[in-house]
């Protein structure tokens, strides 16, 4: 899960901002725990926002070079998760930690249409322009996460490779970003009209 961003826009750490009495963060943890995953990592910066719950299972790692962007934190997530991993890893899911409607389905769904003779990277459908979050990186594409540069992550090397990218049928809910107290506030006003809240 990438955490490591300088949250110029939101004014201040976005994720320990508070959406339905609970960091932003901890929505996301939910989520992935929700899977299970074997391992999850969360990659901050230095004095970044850590989880305010006990979290078994929760390796957090720091990011000395937030300011090369979120390809940096991606390679030291996945430096990370091999590190924790006694065997070859044969995936990666990344996430981000300003997603807090992540639903643990689409997560499933993406590891379930997995294979290994298909496309290493797997995606949910999404809307024109919308995210393209959380995306599942088989072990075969681990290059491309070493070759990621700048703030886009993946994105500019999935778009140009798309025979590499398999996208599946379950629709993204992950949600806009984070990245503005307006955003917080919309998401917050879209929790309270669902069913249950």
């Amino acid at each position: 899960m990438l955490g490591a961003g300088a949250a110029t826009r939101f004014g201040g750490d976005k994720l320990a901002a508070l959406l339905a009495g609970r960091p932003v963060v901890d929505h996301v943890l939910d989520a992935l725990e929700a899977v299970p995953l074997a391992e999850i990592v969360l990659v901050t910066r230095a004095g970044g926002f850590r989880t305010t719950e006990p979290r078994a299972g929760l390796t957090v790692v720091v990011n000395r070079s937030p300011a090369r962007g979120i390809s940096s934190s991606l390679q030291v997530g996945l430096d990370a998760a091999e590190a924790l991993s006694g065997d070859p890893v044969d995936g990666i899911l990344v996430a981000l930690g300003d997603q807090p409607l992540l639903d643990p389905a689409t997560v499933r769904a993406l590891i379930g249409a997995a294979s290994p003779g298909g496309p290493p990277v797997l995606v949910p459908r999404r809307e024109p322009g919308g995210p393209r979050n959380p995306v599942l990186v088989l072990r075969s594409a681990f290059g491309l996460v070493r070759a990621a540069r700048g703030d886009r992550g993946l994105g500019p090397l999935l778009d140009a490779a798309p025979d590499l990218v398999t996208v599946i049928d379950a629709a993204s809910t992950a949600g806009a970003d984070v990245d503005t107290p307006a955003d917080l506030a919309r998401i917050e006003a879209d929790l309270r009209q669902r069913p249950g809240r």
